[in-house]
């Protein structure tokens, strides 16, 4: 008879530190900017509506990302007051799950940080009284 090994829990903890990893991987690649964008119509866009739409999309993503921060931090709070743990390692499931909202954490602040530095450049490349061609 061939009986399976039980696992030491390590493979949970692997699957564990990925979630950890990629969510805040996530973060890094928007603060770099390697995030997946659909900019094939912005390349065609004069450099001043390309500007707009950057500001706007960086305003829905910031908006996106606290959303599902505050989806996901009441769910690894809800999963921390039912004191859950993992079935092999007795991790308290809240720990793995908190990796979620942490990383949309980033993606938010990046994003609003993001659009302020866009927003203000927009506003100090405009005439103080607003209007094209009048000086400053």
């Amino acid at each position: 008879m061939c009986s399976v090994p039980r696992s030491s829990g390590a493979d949970e903890l692997q699957v564990f530190v990925m979630v950890w990893t990629t969510f805040l991987a996530a973060g890094v690649a928007v603060w770099r900017g390697n995030h997946l964008r659909m900019d094939v119509l912005a390349r065609f866009m004069p450099g001043r509506l390309r500007g707009g739409l950057r500001a706007a999309e960086l305003v829905v993503l910031a908006l996106l990302a606290g959303l599902t921060l505050v989806l996901s931090a009441q769910y690894a709070w809800s999963i921390f007051l039912l004191e859950q743990k993992s079935s092999t390692a007795g991790i308290p499931m809240w720990i793995p799950h908190a990796g979620v909202p942490l990383g949309f954490a980033l993606i938010a602040l990046v994003a609003v940080w993001r659009a302020a530095q866009t927003l203000g450049a927009r506003r100090s490349a405009r005439p103080r009284d607003g209007r094209p061609g009048a000086q400053p």
